[in-house]
Parts: structure tokens; C-alpha cells; sequence
């Protein structure tokens, strides 16, 4: 079954590629603005193993999305000793859950080339198959000795929905010829305590190898195609404020809303100090902001040093921030980071969308 339903998604994505571009081959459009298209295999990241397609709205960069179909499986095994005034027993439960998961996904790349930032939110939606096998041996006792034991070994299985809500940041290569390398990190919540995700956060790699349909825009200077949304002779020096939300793991999954207010020199440097407000406490810090270019759609790294006034152990505060940035008019832009962690003696990781206004 999972045989025929791959090769029906090879067969649907290859007939969609092909089609799109014999679309595009005979129209009059531009080719910069011809949709590039890819497909590609991913080894881990929402899935184990999977296939994907991945394709721009417009171009060879900017908003796009990806869809897919992959397998999953992971393994548990529980122990437990329970003991009562007459009897004692063990058990052992191993579970093992595996099926087909659906990743969507909407992303967005940045850079010029064949060099390229990407960053996205998705989520994979599947059916998952638990198997489950138990051991019981019950012991009834009579002072120290034992006067009687049963054992017994169970299996059932059972079929659940499940979910795996992410965030991811990476690296994407072509070469002119097609090739296609993607690699990144991913940051989610998985639903479901049956189901390969365990209802649990985790961080998770991922790795892609495919080819990318041929577009006269692969390799072209950005300029070359497309005029920035916000014109260079457009001011935004000044004060500027940001909203941020986060969610990420140090441990344990949290969430926090943030404020930061400052002055912004040139379209790259921003200063300024803000509060959050989180599960873990309420820091209080100082905010560094870096665009690695003057174009409207730009990398961005942030820096966070501060004080957590609600954990007096260890009250420093630190992230450091890796993503992107796109600016709208003089006064909105929005920003999707990837953060590492340290706060309350823990380190973890955490993903921020933002808004500067």
C-alpha cells in the first residue's frame, strides 16, 4: 500500500512539473517570472525519508511552497515496577508507531544566485499505525515468600491521527544545470502521544538532494530581474519599535511576547533595549539588529543581552538570532529568526516572528 501510494505522488508531481513548465515553455512570460519548480529527497526532517515539490509563486526567488509524502517511525519502550502490601509486578511496553505523513509548507527565499537563505512554517499531517506489545507478571506473597505468579504477554494495535507543527531556517545551492541541495534546521511540536511525534518539541535536521527544472533566472543577478519593493532613496532612519512573538524548548516547551524599542541609523544598524514576557520569567535586555544587505528582502542576525528579574540564581539573559527580514513601507517589516537560548541556568532554542513598525 505505502508502495502504491508513492508511486502515485511521484507519478501526480512529476505530471504537474511537467505540465507547468510546458506551460510556461509556451507562453510568452518572461523567464524571470517563470515559477521555478523542484523535486527533491529529504532525509529526516518532518519525516524519516520523503519526496517533495517544492515551487516559487514567481521566479527563482521570494514566496513559494512545498508539498510532499513521507514515512515515519520511531520506538518506545516503558518500564515499570509498582509494588503493593501482597503482590508486586513488571511490565514492559514496547511501541513502535510508523506511517505516511503529508508535509505543507509555505517558505520564502532569499538571495541571489545560486546561493540562497530559506526560512518557512509548516506542518506534516499523517496517519500512523501503533504497534504495541506488553509483559505482566503478577506476584501474590505471603510474608517473604512467594505463594503464586501469572505472566502474560498482550499485543494490540491501533491507528491515530497526528500532527508535527515547525518553523525551519537553511541553506538552499543550485547549479545552472539543476542540481539541488537543501540543508537546515527545523524547530516544532509534534501532536499525538501515538504517533512518531510523541506530543513532544523537538529540533530536527534535514537534508535534501533534487533537481530544479530549468529557468533562465537561475544564476541571474537579482537586480536583474526584479526592482526593489522600496525604493534606496527611501529614509528610514530613526526610532523604531518591534513586537515579537516566540515559542521554542529548553527542556520543556515555552512561549513569551517581547517589546523592543530604539533607533535605527541606516537600513542596516538597529540599537535599542525591550522587556518579555515569558513562561520562564521577565527579562529585561539590550538589542543589537544587523541587516547583511540594504535590500528590502535581507538576512538579519539579532543579538539580546539582558537580566531575568523574575530568576535570581541565574539572571543572565542571552540569544542570538539568525533570519530574515522584509520591509513593506518606511515604517513595517516583518521578521522570521531563528533564536539559540540561555535563560534561567538552560539552554535552548527558539523561533520569533516579528513585526517593526
Amino acid at each position: 500500500m505505502k508502495r502504491i501510494l508513492l508511486s502515485s505522488l511521484l507519478l501526480v508531481l512529476g505530471a504537474t512539473a511537467w505540465s507547468a513548465e510546458a506551460s510556461d515553455s509556451a507562453t510568452t512570460v518572461p523567464s524571470h517570472k517563470r515559477a521555478a519548480k523542484a523535486i527533491a529527497v529529504e532525509v529526516v526532517g518532518t519525516n524519516l525519508i520523503g519526496v517533495t515539490y517544492d515551487s516559487r509563486f514567481r521566479g527563482h526567488w521570494g514566496w513559494g511552497y512545498r508539498v510532499g509524502l513521507g514515512y515515519n517511525r520511531d520506538f518506545e519502550k516503558t518500564n515499570l515496577t509498582a509494588n503493593g502490601n501482597n503482590s508486586s509486578f513488571r511490565y514492559y511496553n514496547e511501541s513502535t508507531a510508523s506511517g505516511l505523513g503529508i508535509p505543507l509548507e509555505i517558505n520564502y527565499l532569499v538571495g541571489r544566485r545560486l546561493h540562497q537563505f530559506e526560512c518557512g512554517v509548516g506542518t506534516t499531517v499523517g496517519l500512523y499505525k501503533e504497534k504495541n506489545k506488553a509483559s505482566v507478571v503478577n506476584a501474590t506473597w505471603e510474608g517473604d515468600r512467594m505463594t503464586d505468579y501469572k505472566w502474560r504477554r498482550d499485543t494490540w494495535d491501533e491507528t491515530h491521527f497526528g500532527w508535527y507543527a515547525y518553523g525551519n531556517v537553511g541553506y538552499r545551492f543550485h547549479t545552472k544545470r539543476g542540481f539541488l541541495l537543501r540543508l537546515g534546521s527545523l524547530v516544532g511540536f509534534g501532536g499525538g502521544d501515538h504517533t512518531p511525534y510523541r506530543q513532544s518539541w523537538s529540533i530536527r535536521p534535514y537534508l535534501s538532494l533534487g533537481y530544479t527544472f530549468p529557468n533562465a533566472a537561475i544564476g541571474q543577478k537579482r537586480e536583474e530581474a526584479h526592482k526593489p519593493h522600496v525604493p534606496d532613496s527611501i529614509r528610514i532612519r530613526g526610532y523604531r519599535g518591534f513586537a515579537d512573538g516566540q515559542g521554542g524548548t529548553i527542556g520543556e516547551p515555552f512561549l513569551a511576547i517581547s517589546t523592543t524599542h530604539g533607533f535605527r541609523f541606516n537600513r542596516q544598524w538597529f540599537v535599542g533595549a525591550g522587556v518579555a514576557l515569558s513562561t520562564e520569567g521577565l527579562p529585561v535586555f539590550a538589542n543589537a539588529r544587523f541587516n547583511l544587505t540594504k535590500r528590502p528582502t535581507a538576512p538579519v542576525l539579532d543579538a539580546r543581552l539582558g537580566y531575568d528579574i523574575g530568576y535570581l540564581d541565574d539572571p543572565l539573559y542571552i540569544t542570538l538570532g539568525f533570519g530574515v527580514d522584509h520591509r513593506f513601507t518606511r515604517k513595517l517589516a516583518l521578521s522570521f529568526l531563528l533564536h539559540y537560548l540561555h535563560i534561567e541556568e538552560e539552554n535552548g532554542w527558539m523561533l520569533q516572528l516579528g513585526v517593526e513598525f
